[in-house]
């Protein structure tokens, strides 16, 4: 099983003290110094409890289908309720918390924050948990997808609204996450270059579709930059030696000059300028080769993205 307690930002409370009278079980009332153990630590016997050799052992395979789909679905709705929360997160620091001004306003702010932060915790483990117990049975499950695992820097979500000009974008990735589940069929909420309307009544609901739709359109204007790199990094290994060629021409026709006035000395200096230019131009057509013979690459969601 994982570690859930990664997710929680609460202290934990100092027991040390506590005496171990306690924290002892009680005995069995027949003497025969059992302890009873409490209802509360004892596992509910579900197929993922059991194992999947149990089931299969025992002809429960079904069974543990039953609860894969269940632990899946289970996984997928905290994952949405993830989503909302980050959502709800990053609207409370452009409504409140950066508008505050007063100490009164800011305590206020940040005590929601805190609350929406232990939301997304609490949804964090319950997802982690799912998972574990998933993939204990998931072989039940064929055709059900694989669960990635649940990482702190996950839930962390850019508050802030970044400029094109702002340094170290290019290859930011947004979590996993505001693409999980999302088809279609599914949600649409983040298809069709996000024209579709909504009439929302949730604000948090309509916080989430934003978000989700401003991540799309980030990630589409990484590929079409990505693209754009593509085309002029292939112009460019055209561009160079031509540039070169270019000189090295130049430098030619004062050469004659030079030689139809008799002037030794300046035809010397152009014949050395003009070798020089036509030796950077066949080394850069000896190093660009490779970019210019290759076909530039053209991707399946390109079609999608940039109609």
């Amino acid at each position: 099983m994982g570690n859930y307690d990664e997710y929680d930002h609460v202290d934990d409370v100092d027991d040390s003290n506590d005496t171990a009278e306690e924290h002892h079980a009680p005995s069995a009332s027949d003497g025969s110094g059992m302890d009873i153990p409490k209802p509360e630590d004892l596992p509910i016997i579900l197929p993922s409890s059991l194992g999947w050799e149990w089931c299969t052992s025992n002809g429960r395979q079904s069974l543990a289908a039953k609860e894969a789909q269940l632990r899946h679905a289970q996984a997928s709705d905290s994952i949405h309720q993830i989503r909302l929360a980050l959502g709800f997160k990053s609207a409370l620091f452009r409504t409140q918390v950066r508008p505050a001004k007063t100490q009164k306003t800011k305590t206020r702010a940040w005590n929601a924050i805190y609350n929406v932060e232990t939301t997304i915790h609490e949804h964090a483990r319950i997802y982690s948990m799912a998972r574990d117990a998933y993939r204990t049975i998931q072989q039940a499950y064929a055709d059900g997808p694989d669960l990635p695992p649940l990482h702190p820097q996950d839930l962390h979500v850019a508050t802030l609204v970044l400029g094109s000009e702002q340094v170290g974008q290019r290859n930011t990735q947004q979590s996993w996450i505001w693409g999980f589940g999302q088809t279609v069929e599914d949600d649409g909420t983040w298809m069709n270059d996000c024209e579709l309307s909504y009439s929302l009544v949730d604000f948090d609901m309509l916080i989430s579709v934003t978000v989700e739709r401003v991540h799309w359109l980030r990630a589409k204007a990484q590929f079409e930059r990505w693209l754009e790199e593509q085309d002029s990094i292939h112009n460019e290994a055209q561009w160079i030696p031509a540039y070169f060629h270019t000189r090295a021409e130049s430098w030619r026709t004062l050469m004659a000059f030079a030689a139809q006035g008799s002037m030794k000395g300046h035809e010397a200096y152009a014949s050395y300028q003009m070798n020089s230019w036509e030796e950077l131009s066949r080394s850069a057509v000896k190093a660009l080769s490779p970019i210019v013979s290759s076909p530039l690459k053209r991707f399946k969601v390109e079609s999608i993205l940039l109609s």
